[in-house]
């Protein structure tokens, strides 16, 4: 029994914390934000999530022993996570459209490697341009007007 309520009490604080960095993100979010300030907050909110999980799995243990009322009190907190998040997401597609990130160093960082998700070689072709003849064939000339 003693473990169940170490879990519990674990699960709250992190959840805590997971509502205080979502904050956090919300709010920088409604400013001039660059990579630097979102990229700690991120990977602290990664974080939480996975010790959450890890928690998650030793509570389903105790599923039938944890009672209705921590029940309601984690779906809050995640709700209020969930509330936040999205916030952050429209803030930053609404208000900024792209954040200042440092481009160069992410090209430098995929030189040379695979994409990530896709396992791809990096494709050293030049990238499509909203010029017409650019964009099409390199073969081909372009046409005369």
């Amino acid at each position: 029994m003693e473990a169940l309520h170490e879990s519990i009490n674990r699960m709250n604080s992190l959840l805590d914390e997971l509502v205080k960095i979502s904050r956090q993100l919300r709010d920088v979010s409604k400013q001039v934000i660059s990579e630097e300030e979102l990229l700690p907050l991120q990977k602290h909110q990664e974080d939480l999530l996975k010790q959450i999980e890890k928690i998650d799995e030793v509570l389903n243990q105790y599923e039938r022993e944890i009672e209705p009322s921590i029940h309601n009190q984690f779906h809050k907190k995640l709700a209020e996570f969930q509330a936040l998040n999205q916030e952050f997401i429209s803030n930053l597609t609404s208000s900024h459209g792209v954040i200042q990130f440092d481009l160069k160093r992410i090209q430098d960082e995929l030189l040379d490697e695979d994409l990530p998700h896709f396992h791809l070689p990096r494709s050293t072709d030049i990238l499509p341009s909203t010029d017409e003849h650019k964009a099409s064939d390199p073969n081909k000339k372009p046409k005369k007007n």
